[in-house]
């Protein structure tokens, strides 16, 4: 038998679950007596919704921390660039006034 092969079993779909739930899962299976084993995971109404509250706050979460972040990188760029005399930054290439952007590239990709 081929790794993709199914073995011959008896498996049959029920109806799905409501539309509510979010998170149902049914797995059914045929044993040697013909026999149907269903284990199903089903969540309410209200579990669906607070699930989806708390994914939407994770997201922003992460989305504040990835900020905070950002924003870290762009002062710690900026004021070392800023610290530099100004010899340092001709030799490097770099004017005084391009600094804030350097500073946001270096941050954000901007």
């Amino acid at each position: 038998m081929s790794m993709g092969a199914m073995p011959n079993r008896k498996l049959r779909a029920l109806p799905t679950a409501p539309i509510f739930c979010s998170a149902a899962y049914i797995l059914h299976r045929s044993n040697r007596r013909g026999t149907i084993m269903a284990i199903s995971i089903s969540r309410n109404g209200s579990a669906a919704v607070l699930d989806a509250g708390r994914t939407f706050f994770n997201q922003k979460r992460e989305q504040i921390a990835r900020g905070f972040a950002g924003y870290a990188v762009y002062r710690r760029t900026r004021s070392e660039l800023a610290s530099l005399s100004d010899r340092s930054l001709a030799d490097l290439g770099i004017a005084r006034s391009n600094i804030r952007r350097m500073a946001l590239e270096a941050a954000y990709g901007v």
